[in-house]
């Protein structure tokens, strides 16, 4: 509130240097000179399609519905839980039982009401023997759990409804993450939803051409790989957005540069490294850098039936594979290379690993160790089988183009045999989760805690890669049920440096991100750190502005 007061503020002061508007009242010329407009966003990767919470795996399906659903509570840029859907929260003094009070004033954009009963069957959702998703790890702490998950009982004895607008979640055993890492996921309507079995619910139209949630905008229209359109929620219990339609284009890398040079585009993130000084030298553009909070990896399938599930054939691609060449050569210096599966912003991050820097004499005697020989036409090979793999990148993208050729040129020197194939982004995701691909090239963002449960425990859910250490599985568990933060990195660095000897993913960079945005928007973050200027997942979509005499 205080924000948007501060922004009327400023439009007032502007009022001063403006002509005569005819007979409105101050107000409504305030109103007028906010509110409206269309804010566009170029983007060079397109989602899944997928904006129902409950199922949505990308981070660019994440920047949709995160703007039409909310959780009980969302992060803020310092990775700390703040107020969404709920209000205020008390925590027991065990740590053991969360309290959740609902504002009382949230509806959904059909105009019902949202109340603790759709945050219980959100939950049981994520928990049902049925589920087919990849978030139930998050949720599986919550006393009962498993226990309904498996089947074996008729409701989750933790998820407590005390009134329309009270819940109770109550864990087995503590569990750090939650109101960071589950609180934040989008509670669904039951009225809507209800109607389905729990096994249908992937398939639905309402997950792709209609979601109805409560958050600051709705919905309008999805075009497959070609836009996606929101429309302000005039009823949003916090005040409505300030501009009517936000439109997010998904073009390529050139067409993406061009809209900026045009003016076409509000907000363009990430843009490709190689325009910078092109970019530096646009007037109207306003350019902010941020770290990741994540990076774009090499991941292995180590129940392949290829070389690749084996170590040191592994390792030897992390030495074989010139990571700060590309990213000196194509990225301009922008990003760095990490060995850790843990975010560099993360307070659990530890460093004193191998560091895989280009060794590929390393690379050959790792092999050579481990029993590799090298036949006379320059490929290893063991026991009848020749080192051959293929690696799975997203087509239609020149800087991955460039990145796979690096890739197959340092690992043939070394004597690989790798082959190259691209694949559209969905179905590569799909062939990825049903374990056909040896190798893939994809990128990973990091969520507010460190916690990696989902993707590295035994029974993560997104352990595609299928990474198996009973000790790991010790050291993520045990990490998850202490608060002391410590304690934590103590059992997180074990298992980095577990997982570094694994090398399950190579992360090739950890991008400095340049994003583009045009200097006619107001009410973005200018020191964006680890987020972008429009902060974590978009946050401040809802607060930004384009003054009337701006817009086109």
């Amino acid at each position: 509130m205080f924000k948007r007061i501060a922004i009327l503020t400023l439009a007032l002061g502007l009022l001063f240097t403006m002509p005569a508007m005819g007979e409105q009242a101050p107000e409504e010329i305030i109103e007028d000179y906010t509110y409206g407009g269309t804010f566009t966003i170029a983007r060079t990767q397109a989602p899944e399609g997928m904006f129902n919470p409950l199922f949505a795996e990308s981070v660019y399906d994440a920047e949709v519905w995160t703007q039409v659903f909310e959780g009980l509570t969302r992060t803020d840029p310092n990775f700390e839980p703040q107020p969404a859907l709920a209000t205020d929260w008390e925590v027991s003094d065990d740590y053991l039982e969360y309290t959740f009070y609902l504002d009382e004033e949230a509806e959904f954009h059909d105009g019902e009401p949202v109340t603790a009963h759709d945050v219980e069957y959100t939950y049981e959702v994520f928990l049902h023997p049925d589920y087919d998703g990849v978030r139930a790890g998050n949720f599986t702490p919550i006393e009962g759990g498993e226990e309904f998950q498996d089947g074996e009982a008729d409701e989750v004895e933790g998820i407590n409804v005390i009134d329309d607008h009270t819940i109770e979640i109550t864990f087995d055993e503590i569990h750090a993450p939650f109101l960071v890492q589950g609180a934040p996921f989008g509670i669904v309507p039951e009225h809507i939803l209800g109607e389905y079995e729990v096994a249908e619910l992937s398939d639905l139209e309402f997950n792709y051409a209609d979601p109805v949630g409560s958050g600051p905008f709705e919905f309008e229209e999805y075009a497959d790989d070609e836009y996606t359109h929101l429309t302000a929620n005039e009823d949003y219990r916090d005040g409505r957005p300030y501009v009517d339609d936000v439109i997010i284009e998904y073009v390529d890398d050139q067409a993406q540069i061009m809209m900026i040079e045009r003016g076409e585009v509000d907000f363009a993130p990430e843009v490709d490294h190689e325009h910078f000084d092109r970019l530096s030298e646009m007037d109207h553009i306003n350019l902010h850098q941020s770290t990741r909070n994540g990076f774009g990896y090499i991941g292995f399938n180590l129940e392949a039936e290829s070389a690749v599930s084996e170590t040191e054939v592994r390792q030897a691609i992390a030495y074989g594979i010139n990571r700060q060449g590309f990213i000196d050569a194509v990225m301009e210096g922008l990003a760095t290379y990490t060995n850790s599966p843990i975010s560099q912003a993360s307070w659990a991050y530890y460093d004193d690993l191998e560091q895989y820097h280009h060794d590929p004499e390393e690379a050959q005697a790792t092999l050579e160790e481990a029993g590799w020989e090298m036949n006379e036409d320059g490929i290893y090979e063991k026991d009848g089988e020749t080192l051959e793999f293929t690696i799975t990148a997203s087509a239609d993208s020149e800087f991955i183009d460039q990145m796979m050729a690096l890739v197959q040129d340092n690992l043939t020197d070394i004597g690989m045999d790798v082959e190259i194939e691209r694949m559209e982004f969905a179905t590569m995701t799909d062939q990825v989760s049903a374990g056909e691909l040896d190798s893939w090239f994809m990128g990973w963002s990091f969520g507010a805690d460190p916690d990696p449960y989902t993707t590295w425990h035994s029974d993560g859910d997104w352990n595609d890669t299928n990474f198996s250490d009973e000790r790991a599985d010790e050291l993520i568990e045990d990490a998850r049920n202490t608060l002391d933060q410590t304690t934590r990195r103590e059992k997180y660095i074990e298992f980095q440096q577990i997982w570094n000897e694994e090398m399950p993913y190579i992360p090739m960079y950890a991008d400095i991100y340049v994003h583009a945005l045009n200097d006619r928007v107001r009410g973005y973050n200018p020191d964006p750190g680890v987020v972008d200027p429009l902060e974590n997942d978009w946050h401040l979509l809802r607060e930004v502005w384009i003054p009337e005499r701006e817009r086109e």
